[in-house]
C-alpha cells in the first residue's frame, strides 16, 4: 500500500489546480436581492470572480428600505421569523441591525364597523380557528384523498367551506375567523385560499426544523404538534434599523451594476450526445442519495445557527452533505466522481471551436456599458412574477419541465403603505404593536376582502408612522392608485376606528411589487394541482450553466427571507461543487475509496482504475478550460 501517499499527494495537487482554475472562472449573479446577495458573497468566499447585475437603482430586491422619510420604513420583508433557528438573526447581530421583539399576543382586532373585539372572544375565536385549521382541516384532506384518488386536489377555500362549520357560527365569530384566516394563512402566502393548494398547503413548512431555545426571546416557543400543527409563534423579530443594511453588507465590494436590466440569456445548448451524459447523472445522484449515506436527518454537529450549517442540516445537498458525513460507499464514490468528471469535460471540450479557441459558455443581454456580457456560470435570482412574465429571453429555451413549473406555480400579490403625521397630528394610542381591521364593507370570508394589517411603528421605535400592508385582491386594486390616493383608502378604514383622523402629514410611501416588472408580483405559493415537485424544479442546475436562486426556489422555505439567503448559499455551493468534481474532488474521492477499501481487491481493483480514468478526464479538463 505504498502507492497511498503518492495517490493523496497526487489528489492533494489536482485540488490545488482545480482551485486556481476554478478562481479565474468568471460568475455572474442577477439580482442583487437577498438571494443575489447571498450567492455573491458565498461565490467570492469561494475565490471567484464575481458580477452583480440589478435592475433596479438599488440594491435589496423585495428587500426594501425606504430613507424618504425621517424614519426607515420597509416596505418589503420587515420581520426574522422563528429567530430562534433563523441564520437572518446571526446576519443581523454581526451588522449592528437592531431588531425589537414582536408579540403577537398582544394584537388588536376590529371588527367591520371599527368596534374593538374583546380580548376573551379573541381568545376563543382563536383556539377555534387554530384546531380548525391546523387539526381537522388536514383531517378532512385526508379523508377527501381517500375517498378519491393520489390526484386529487381542490382550493383550500373549498375544503373549509365543505367542513361545514362556517355556516353554523354566528356572523361574529365568523368574521373573526376570517381575520385569523387573513393574518395567519392569507399573509403568509400573500394568496386567496381560492387559488392554495389543499393538498399541497401544510403550515409548518414555514418552520424551522428541531427548534431550540430562542436567543434573545423572553420565553421558548412552543413545539409544533407532530402533525399538522400549528407553528403559530407568539414572537418574532421585527427589523428597526434597515434591513438593506444586511444585503449591503453580504454584497460588499463585489462588482456592482445598477439600473442594469438583463433582457436576455443565451447559453450552450446540450449536444444529444452530452444530454446522454445527464442521463447518467440523474441515476448517479440517485445513486448517491441512497447509496453513499442514509437518507436520515445530518449529524445533529452539522446543524448550527449559520446559514450554511443550517442549509446542510436541512436540505443536505449531496456531495457537500457527502464529504461531511463520511458515510462513502467505496465503490459508489469512485464511479460517481468518475461520471461526474466525465460528463464535465465533454461539456467543457465541446467549447473548443476548430481553430482552438474556447466559446464562451454564457452570454447576458445586458445595456450598454453595462458589459462584459458574458461569464462560465450564472446564478438567476429572477422572482417567479418576471420569469412568469417572460420579462428574460433563453435562448435556447428553458427545459420544458422548468417552463411547465413556472407557468404552474402560483404568484401572489401583497401592498405595503407607510403613512406618517407629524407629531401634533398624532391621532392614535400607541397600545398595541399591531392591529387588523375587518373589511368596513362586511365581505371577508377565509380572509379574502379588503383587510388590513397596521403595524404601529410608534409603539414599536418611536417613529409616527402606521406601516399598512394589504393582500390579494385588494392589494392590487391599491397599486393602482398613487400613493396618497391608496392612503385615503386606506383612511376610510382607519376613521372608523378613530372618528375625524386626519390624513398623513408628513408623507406616504408605497411599495411597488405589483408594477414594478422587476418583481412582476410577490411571493410563490401552491396552486391547485401544482406539488412541492415543481418547486423543486428549480434545485437542478441548466446545463451545469444557469443555477437559481430565491424564495421560490427552496420549496422548504418558500416565501421567506431566510429561504432566499440559504437558496442563495445553495447556488453557490451548487457552482463550486462543479467545479470542484472536475478539478480534484472527483479524484479524491476515488482516493477515499481506495483508503477505505484497503481489505476488498475487487474494489479496491474497481477504485484504481477509476482514478486513472478521472485524472485523464481532469486532465482533458483543464487543457480546454479557458485561463484568460
Amino acid at each position: 500500500m505504498r502507492v497511498l501517499p503518492w495517490l493523496g499527494l497526487a489528489a492533494a495537487v489536482l485540488v490545488a489546480v482545480g482551485t486556481w482554475v476554478g478562481s479565474r472562472q468568471e460568475v455572474a449573479v442577477v439580482g442583487a436581492g437577498m438571494a443575489g446577495a447571498s450567492a455573491s458573497a458565498e461565490l467570492a468566499k469561494l475565490g471567484y470572480s464575481v458580477r452583480v447585475y440589478e435592475a433596479r437603482g438599488r440594491v435589496g430586491g423585495r428587500i426594501h428600505t425606504n430613507r424618504d422619510l425621517p424614519w426607515p420604513l420597509e416596505l418589503g420583508a420587515a420581520f426574522i421569523h422563528h429567530p430562534h433557528r433563523n441564520p437572518i438573526l446571526n446576519l443581523a447581530r454581526q451588522n449592528n441591525v437592531s431588531t425589537l421583539l414582536y408579540d403577537y399576543s398582544k394584537g388588536l382586532y376590529y371588527d367591520a364597523d371599527g368596534t374593538k373585539v374583546s380580548a376573551e372572544s379573541c381568545r376563543e375565536g382563536f383556539d377555534f380557528f387554530e384546531k380548525t385549521v391546523f387539526t381537522d382541516f388536514f383531517d378532512e384532506r385526508d379523508a377527501l384523498e381517500e375517498e378519491e384518488d393520489a390526484e386529487w386536489d381542490q382550493p383550500m377555500s373549498s375544503t373549509l367551506d365543505g367542513m361545514g362549520f362556517y355556516d353554523r357560527l354566528p356572523p361574529p365569530a365568523q368574521r373573526l375567523f376570517d381575520t385569523f384566516c387573513f393574518q395567519y394563512i392569507v399573509q403568509d402566502l400573500q394568496a386567496d385560499l381560492a387559488d392554495v393548494s389543499s393538498k399541497e398547503y401544510d403550515h409548518s413548512f414555514l418552520d424551522f426544523p428541531r427548534p431550540e431555545a430562542p436567543v434573545g426571546l423572553a420565553q421558548p416557543p412552543p413545539q409544533p404538534a407532530a402533525r399538522g400543527g400549528s407553528t403559530h409563534y407568539k414572537q418574532d423579530l421585527l427589523v428597526a434599523s434597515g434591513f438593506d443594511t444586511i444585503v449591503k453588507a453580504l454584497l460588499g465590494a463585489t462588482p456592482l451594476r445598477l439600473n442594469a436590466p438583463v433582457s436576455s440569456v443565451t447559453y450552450t445548448p446540450e449536444h444529444p450526445l452530452f444530454e446522454w451524459f445527464d442521463g447518467v447523472l440523474t441515476v448517479e445522484d440517485w445513486w448517491l442519495w441512497t447509496v453513499l449515506y442514509d437518507e436520515g436527518a445530518a449529524p445533529e454537529a452539522a446543524c448550527g445557527t449559520s446559514g450554511r450549517d443550517t442549509l446542510a442540516c436541512t436540505l443536505g445537498l449531496p456531495e457537500w452533505k457527502a464529504l461531511q458525513s463520511g458515510l462513502l460507499d467505496p465503490l459508489a464514490a469512485s464511479l460517481y466522481g468518475a461520471l461526474s468528471g466525465l460528463a464535465e469535460a465533454a461539456r467543457h471540450a465541446a467549447r473548443l471551436a476548430p481553430g482552438g479557441a474556447p466559446a464562451p459558455l454564457l452570454s447576458l443581454g445586458v445595456p450598454p456599458g453595462e458589459g462584459p456580457g458574458h461569464c462560465d456560470k450564472l446564478v438567476l435570482t429572477l422572482p417567479i412574477g418576471v420569469l412568469k412574465n417572460s420579462h428574460v429571453a433563453f435562448r435556447p429555451p428553458l427545459p420544458s419541465s422548468l417552463l411547465n413549473a413556472i407557468s404552474d406555480l402560483g404568484v401572489s400579490s401583497t401592498v405595503k403603505l407607510g403613512m406618517c403625521w407629524q407629531p401634533a397630528s398624532v391621532f392614535w394610542k400607541s397600545e398595541t404593536p399591531y392591529f387588523h381591521k375587518y373589511p368596513a364593507d362586511g365581505s371577508g370570508k377565509f380572509g379574502n376582502g379588503a383587510f388590513i394589517e397596521v403595524v404601529d411603528l410608534r409603539h414599536l421605535t418611536g417613529a409616527d408612522c402606521l406601516l399598512v400592508e394589504a393582500e390579494t385582491k385588494f392589494a392590487d386594486a391599491l397599486s393602482k392608485l398613487t400613493a396618497e390616493d391608496a392612503s385615503e383608502r386606506i383612511m376610510q378604514d382607519l376613521r372608523l376606528v378613530y372618528p375625524g383622523a386626519p390624513s398623513p402629514d408628513l408623507g406616504v410611501v408605497m411599495s411597488d411589487w405589483a408594477t414594478s416588472p422587476y418583481s412582476a408580483g410577490g411571493l410563490v405559493h401552491w396552486r391547485v394541482d401544482t406539488t412541492t415537485e415543481h418547486g423543486a424544479e428549480f434545485e437542478y442546475d441548466v446545463n451545469r450553466q444557469l443555477y437559481w436562486a430565491g424564495e421560490h426556489t427552496l420549496w422548504q422555505y418558500y416565501g421567506n427571507t431566510h429561504g432566499a439567503y440559504l437558496s442563495g448559499l445553495r447556488a453557490a455551493q451548487q457552482v463550486h461543487l462543479s467545479y470542484l468534481q472536475c478539478y480534484g474532488t472527483a479524484f479524491t474521492l476515488a482516493v477515499l475509496s481506495v483508503t477505505s477499501a484497503i481489505g476488498g481487491k475487487l474494489r479496491l481493483l474497481s477504485a484504481l482504475a477509476t482514478i486513472l480514468l478521472t485524472a485523464l478526464l481532469s486532465l482533458m479538463l483543464c487543457l480546454s478550460l479557458p485561463f484568460s
